[in-house]
């Protein structure tokens, strides 16, 4: 069974976890090693949503979804390296997104993690390790703006 290492930055909040309606739309991350991927419906509405982690590899990297800031996308924060698995600091633009909790998923033998997506935009995925310091930029989930009615 994989261990995994999840940032937290915000504590409190009970977990509530949500599912989605097939396997289809969830969205996965999975870390294959020396890359990762993101498959599944990546444009979403605001509010809680649950992400699947998959470690496949034997690194066993940490996960973040950053939010970042209006008029800044995931290729900004591509930009900032200059290789695929280059280190680099968390830039002013990028902000931890508010994590609610977490449970195993029996089925696929990673982590089910609900976040809440409280603004539209753009958010980054990603993993990372600190010795030796590694980031590895996985792709973008974007939440539209709301219905209005």
């Amino acid at each position: 069974m994989k261990k995994y290492l999840l940032v937290i930055t915000l504590f409190g909040g009970a977990f509530l976890p949500t599912s989605c309606a097939n396997d289809s739309e969830r969205i996965v991350v999975t870390f294959h090693g020396d890359g990762c991927t993101v498959t599944g419906n990546t444009e979403l509405y605001p509010g809680e949503h649950a992400i699947l982690i998959v470690d496949t590899s034997d690194t066993q990297p940490s996960f973040i979804l950053d939010y970042l800031d209006d008029g800044y996308s995931f290729q900004d924060l591509a930009d900032l390296q200059s290789y695929p698995d280059e280190y680099i600091s968390q830039p002013h633009f990028a902000h931890h997104a508010h994590f609610l909790g977490s449970e195993e998923d029996e089925t696929s033998g990673g982590l089910l993690s609900t976040y809440a997506f409280d603004n539209p935009g753009e958010y980054a995925t990603l993993f990372y390790q600190l010795n030796p310091g590694k980031v590895w930029l996985c792709g973008p989930i974007h939440v539209l703006e709301p219905f209005s009615e």
